[in-house]
């Protein structure tokens, strides 16, 4: 019995047991000498981790108020582009009152803008909301006096009951908002931008030192019409970081870096010391005047934060006059300008305390502190490999990362054990991520929910893939040679969909259903569907001269992609679920790749797919139909490919086709017959030219009634 007792690896608690009763033994001599050392380890870790969270928490407030900025400025331009039409006639004056409302809608809404507008492009002519000192709104209207000037007559306006009276007027203004650099820079890059920080002109009287959004207003020509600008005041950062406590006399500030000898602090706890006067108006003090040697020395780490991601902190020290500083930056996440956020503590608000028992516990025990760190040293490192490499594991699990690794056992019971227990789970895991989706399952893992019934709305992409001749295959390969073909197709489609951000749903035989949009969200989930589709038809086509060398039939697939609003979400029942997507785009989908078939087609797709697609793929209008399930018809489109793919006689096919098609439905037959004629010549294997041409015959032969609405329709699914 003994010897088995002992023959066991010893457990964690008699291991701990054992060594820390030496080490007490140790400790007991110099426990003072630790508990300085524990204290200052702390402190200094609490001071560093006080100087990062700060940093954290000014960049969470700006990034929070450059989003504002944006959202009311892309709601401005929205507001713009649908509410007074200006997809569909240009932007003008004649507009400006009720812009204006809006305007002031938005500024009482938030009271850190120091002003919104609205500019024409085409004029110069601007409608502004600007607010005071005082808080006050004060609307601001410039139009041009003539088509030929280059003057407008300004005009400031105020509130006055139901009504907006003027307070100020300049018939000969000539200031032109267009000639602004934030202006001109959004002009260039067809985009939203942030400007500089620069002087924000005001009132006749009144100017703010800040920073501007603009977004560009679009006609239907995607022509530009106009600029929406958001202005930011400086001073409101600033208040905002002045509020901050950091330590006891810590203090925050932000720096606008464009270059390293063009950095400039936007924002500082002392607001009168950030601005300054030339000239009779306020611009940002330099470096020289705003006399902080902290500051300056802080920004030496600037090319250390630039070298991070956005929202990663770049720590540091700097001392002044013999006192060291923590010092912590961090780059501004998002899109907004290039902003650095900095927090500089004086080491002595957390060190002091430490400090004064230093003299006291300095040679209290260096021998027996040398025998606890080398006593300590042997027994963490025993211990901290073992269970950092676990925590590790652990970790990869939590990511899904579930390749099996080999673990020596480390002679410790829990932890020998432990290793087992986790190599188990992650065998089980395995199994779990091929039954449901894997970002899915990431998704449940890192979140530590449990999967339960429900659903939401959103835009989705659904694929359906489908083998062509599936039917007639499986006639003629024995069993186990069937499923190692469709194995080996299956593989290859999912391939694609999933390293295009895709969800493979299920399987049902040869077919394979994918959707776009869920569980993580993307832009475009239709051109992404797309992509998945052609890549697999290519992958595919790229393997028929190795089946056919192997003696295999060469495979071709068919697809259909539908996009539209559906419910995704856990469906099924408390006990058993699954994690899919319901709708009428779903059913939509699947019925396109049926009707493949019938058109002698590989991918047909919706017209929502094909507005995601964009102009760089080619789709072709196949027909008009009403599918099964549907009584309102669609338009049925073919993905052709990319355009840089193709040559030029399938593009002159494809428009040749689309006229055929045309004289079809206007019912000029016999033409439509010639027409198709023409563009099987240049594309002979075109299959809908092919189906097309014969409806048309028929109908040459027998007309359809005098109600015929050209929509072919299909009950069947």
């Amino acid at each position: 019995m003994w010897q088995r007792i002992f023959s066991r690896p010893p457990s964690l608690r008699r291991i701990l047991t054992i060594r820390v009763s030496l080490l007490l033994l140790v400790t007991l001599v110099v426990i003072t000498l630790l508990a300085f050392w524990n204290g200052r380890a702390t402190v200094a870790d609490l001071g560093g981790r006080i100087v990062r969270q700060t940093a954290q928490q000014v960049d969470d407030r700006v990034k929070a108020l450059l989003a504002n900025a944006e959202a009311q400025a892309n709601l401005l331009a929205g507001f713009a582009q649908t509410g007074l039409g200006v997809r569909t006639a240009r932007l003008s004056s004649g507009q400006f009152p009720e812009l204006g409302r809006q305007l002031f809608e938005v500024m009482r809404a938030n009271p850190e803008f120091s002003s919104a507008r609205y500019i024409v492009d085409a004029t110069g002519e601007s409608i502004s909301v600007i607010r005071r000192p005082n808080g006050t709104l004060v609307m601001q209207r410039s139009d041009r006096t003539g088509w030929q000037t280059s003057t407008y007559r300004r005009q400031d306006l105020v509130p006055f009951g139901d009504e907006m009276r003027v307070i100020f007027e300049d018939p000969e203004a000539t200031f032109d908002p267009r000639r602004t650099l934030v202006y001109e820079e959004v002009r260039a890059q067809k985009r939203s931008v942030w400007g500089g920080t620069d002087l924000l002109k005001g009132t006749v009287d009144v100017t703010t030192v800040g920073i501007s959004y603009a977004v560009p207003l679009y006609d239907n020509r995607q022509n530009m019409v106009g600029v929406v600008m958001v202005d930011l005041s400086v001073g409101e950062l600033s208040r905002y970081i002045s509020r901050i406590r950091v330590a006891q006399n810590g203090y925050a500030f932000l720096v606008e870096q464009r270059g390293r000898q063009e950095a400039r602090i936007v924002a500082y706890p002392n607001l009168d010391r950030l601005l300054t006067t030339e000239q009779g108006l306020e611009r940002l003090a330099t470096l020289d005047e705003l006399q902080d040697e902290l500051v300056t020395k802080s920004l030496d780490l600037l090319l250390v934060a630039a070298r991070q991601e956005p929202g990663t902190v770049a720590s540091g020290s700097v001392r002044r006059n013999g006192v060291s500083h923590l010092v912590g930056l961090v780059s501004a996440s998002g899109a907004g300008p290039p902003w650095t956020i900095g927090v500089v503590v004086p080491e002595d608000d957390f060190m002091s305390g430490v400090q004064r028992t230093t003299s006291f516990v300095l040679g209290l025990g260096l021998v027996a502190l040398a025998m606890g760190v080398v006593l300590t040293f042997w027994f963490a490192r025993r211990l901290s490999r073992p269970l950092g490499n676990l925590v590790t594991e652990t970790e990869r699990v939590r990511k899904l990362d579930l390749a099996p690794r080999l673990t020596e056992p480390v002679g410790v019971r829990e932890i020998d054990a432990l290793a087992v227990s986790v190599e188990q789970m992650k065998t089980g895991l395995r199994s779990f991520e091929k039954l449901v989706p894997s970002d899915y399952a990431r998704h449940l893992m890192s979140s530590g929910q449990e999967a339960k019934l429900g659903g939401e709305r959103r835009w989705i992409a659904t694929s359906f893939a489908d083998i062509i001749g599936f039917t007639a295959l499986s006639e003629r390969l024995p069993a186990e040679e069937l499923v190692k073909v469709l194995a080996e197709y299956l593989d290859m489609l999912s391939d694609e969909v999933i390293q295009r951000q895709g969800t493979v749903d299920k399987f049902n035989g040869d077919d394979v259903m994918a959707f776009w949009g869920a569980p993580k969200a993307v832009a475009h989930p239709g051109q992404l569907a797309c992509e998945a589709a052609l890549a697999g038809r290519a992958v595919i086509l790229a393997m028929h001269p190795e089946w056919r060398r192997q003696g295999r039939p060469a495979l071709r697939a068919s697809f259909g992609i539908a996009t539209g609003d559906v419910i995704v979400g856990n469906i099924g029942s408390r006990e058993r679920m699954q994690y899919t997507v319901i709708g009428d785009a779903v059913n939509l989908a699947s019925r396109l790749q049926g009707l493949n078939k019938a058109y002698q087609t590989e991918i047909l797709i919706d017209v929502n797919t094909a507005k995601e697609a964009g102009p760089e793929y080619l789709t072709r209008c196949v027909d008009y139909v009403a599918v099964a399930g549907r009584e309102e018809p669609i338009e049925l489109r073919e993905l052709l490919g990319r355009r840089d793919d193709l040559d030029a006689a399938a593009i002159m096919a494809v428009r040749g086709y689309e006229q055929g098609l045309q004289l079809y439905r206007d019912r000029k037959f016999a033409e439509a017959v010639d027409c198709l004629s023409e563009t099987l010549k240049l594309w002979p294997d075109d299959g809908p030219s092919r189906v097309l041409r014969a409806r048309a015959q028929d109908y040459m032969a027998t007309p359809p009634p005098e109600d015929w609405d050209a929509v072919t329709r299909f009950s069947v699914k």
